[in-house]
């Protein structure tokens, strides 16, 4: 191999930030955007403060932006991260945008269908077109048919689709995706690309293949274990593959040269099409062995049922396959070398959202969330929008109910009404015990299924 054979580049250790300050004053011009949120805001009782304001016509910018990153028609890889507060109004803005453009398209994906209902309803509504908005989901019990639901072969039709966070998921499974539904069902209107695809909270946008030097060294011992077992017949090809692999990773490592992190992208098809070739009959050949191998191990400890014969072969098969998978995920496309105090590790991440064009994604957590951070440290093309926080809080302990389950399954879901009222029961106990005085406050947030248990 030569290292011409890649493009290499390290990656900073600090994500990319972007800043609202020159962004476009069209199609939505932000001042007139601001009296209209701030109308609606308003309207709903809620305080609006000058910082606010200045938040409203910055994430204004913000959406003209990402539909002039979108206008010539190209799928872009970009993804951009909103962090603004809880309550700064990121969700009505959306919908408020939206219902001032005249002949721009968009897709909107929310948490659930009824808040895709919802959307619709409002940006129809207000912007006084009944064809404007409409979503798409899988009718049943929970979620029955509605006017603003329309079927799969009419999304092109309408400017606006609203989708949920588990249709999206859906979208990004090779299994639901067939000849009948695409990403481009979706991702288009009149065949051309959508103005805005924004992501209203955060969603796994990400997918991580990792395969460690450790676990590829566990495949080849496992290897020879079996291979020694066997008296190595005819199964030479299969250890011959093995060490080719092992003599990549050890490439990988080299190139390096001791950086924490670093990416390689193929520029050699050849090398890129051998080392998939070596996979690929890895695959192939670990099948084999280990049909031998447990009929060996069944002709030694005269197991009783031919299912336990099945259950090992499965067992080692999966073991080794889940790790050749990872492998052939991550050499089919352009993947990192990077070093930890676990050892060496191969890194591919998988992003979902650039199939659906320049993706914004409003998430008040985004500064703090490991996710992002993870995203952000292993070469996502992911970008944080700089935001200025609307209100400042001082004095303010948070506390961790450390032991005690809060999860939604573990809380309420699927329990009966004495069993949450004794969930409800214990947490007041710990924050009885938080309170020291008659002078200390708490804010507690209550699900709604245990706000009526008394």
């Amino acid at each position: 191999m030569d290292y011409d054979d890649f493009n290499e580049s390290l990656y900073p250790e600090k994500h990319n930030r972007l800043f609202t300050n020159n962004m476009p004053i069209e199609p939505v011009n932000p001042t007139k955007f601001e009296n209209r949120v701030v109308e609606k805001l308003i309207e709903y009782n809620n305080a609006v403060t000058t910082p606010m304001r200045e938040q409203i016509q910055n994430i204004c910018k913000l959406f003209n932006f990402c539909i002039e990153k979108n206008k010539d028609g190209s799928i872009s890889n970009s993804r951009y991260v909103y962090p603004a507060q809880t309550g700064s109004g990121k969700s009505l803005s959306l919908k408020t945008y939206l219902t001032m453009l005249e002949k721009h398209s968009s897709l909107i994906i929310v948490s659930r269908v009824d808040e895709a209902i919802e959307y619709c309803k409002f940006i129809n509504e207000v912007s006084g077109d009944k064809n404007y908005a409409k979503c798409y989901y899988k009718k049943n019990d929970e979620n029955p048919d509605t006017e603003y639901r329309v079927n799969l072969k009419d999304l092109k039709k309408y400017r606006a689709i609203v989708i949920s966070h588990t249709m999206f998921k859906l979208l990004n499974q090779d299994k639901f995706l067939s000849g009948r539904i695409t990403i481009d069902d979706f991702r288009l209107y009149k065949n051309k690309q959508r103005d805005l695809v924004v992501i209203d909270e955060r969603i796994h946008l990400f997918d991580k293949y990792e395969i460690t030097k450790k676990e590829l060294d566990y495949l080849v011992l496992g290897f020879y274990q079996m291979a020694s077992s066997l008296g190595f017949m005819n199964i030479k090809n299969l250890g011959e593959d093995l060490v080719k692999l092992q003599q990549y990773f050890k490439w990988f490592e080299e190139y390096s040269s001791g950086s924490y992190i670093r990416s390689f992208e193929f520029n050699d098809n050849e090398l890129q099409a051998e080392i998939k070739e070596t996979i690929g009959n890895i695959k192939e050949e670990l099948v084999l062995v280990t049909k031998e191998y447990t009929k060996l191990v069944n002709g030694t400890i005269k197991l009783i049922t031919s299912k336990n014969i099945k259950r090992i072969q499965e067992d080692l098969l999966n073991n080794y396959e889940t790790l050749i998978n990872k492998l052939e995920k991550i050499f089919d496309n352009d993947f990192l070398f990077y070093k930890n105090n676990q050892g060496e590790n191969l890194l591919y991440i998988e992003d979902y959202s650039n199939k659906l064009g320049c993706t914004l994604v409003l998430d008040a957590t985004a500064s703090i969330n490991e996710f992002y951070k993870t995203a952000y440290k292993y070469g996502s093309k992911l970008y944080e929008v700089n935001v200025k926080p609307i209100r400042k809080y001082k004095n303010l302990t948070i506390n961790l109910a450390e032991g005690y389950l809060q999860s939604r399954t573990q809380l309420f879901k699927n329990l009966s009404e004495e069993e949450i009222a004794d969930n409800a029961k214990m947490y007041m106990s710990y924050i009885n015990n938080i309170l020291k005085s008659n002078d200390d406050k708490l804010l507690v947030y209550l699900l709604s299924p245990i706000e009526n248990i008394d």
